[in-house]
């Protein structure tokens, strides 16, 4: 003969339902939390490698300078010659591109200017402007963005 207990109500059931509803709820928050952490560092690196990539572009534009300059002879007719303006483009292969120029900006101080822009993915922009003294190599000003 069966025995049936009439106290019985069904909170099993509903307790069950309610764990399910929280650890899904937790499991969501932590997926949430994960990819949001996966963003953020995507960004990161590409915010490091485009600054890179522009410092590269600086440091270029400083080479090809000393460059210049060490094949320049001074002659009668100009006896303290000038780096001529230049640009130009580099890569570093899987990170991005970078464009340099330099110019005389003002000859009679003697002041030369590096812009130096990159980009990573196409998207990311990064600009490093630099004004220094053509004597002595001192740099005047530095300016990212």
């Amino acid at each position: 003969m069966r025995v049936i207990n009439k106290n019985k109500k069904g909170y099993a059931l509903a307790i069950a339902i309610i764990v399910g509803i929280v650890i899904i709820s937790l499991s969501a928050a932590l997926l949430i939390s994960i990819n949001n952490e996966i963003v953020i560092n995507k960004r990161s690196r590409e915010k490091i490698a485009v600054k890179k990539l522009a410092e590269a572009g600086v440091e270029e534009v400083f080479y090809l300078y000393n460059n210049k300059l060490i094949n320049l002879t001074p002659t009668e007719e100009e006896p303290d010659p000038q780096v001529e303006d230049f640009n130009g483009l580099g890569k570093i292969d899987g990170i991005g591109d970078y464009d340099y120029s330099y110019r005389n900006i003002n000859k009679e101080s003697k002041i030369g200017e590096i812009i130096s822009r990159a980009i990573v993915n196409g998207s990311v922009n990064y600009t490093i402007k630099v004004q220094f003294n053509l004597q002595t190599g001192d740099i005047i000003t530095w300016e990212e963005g």
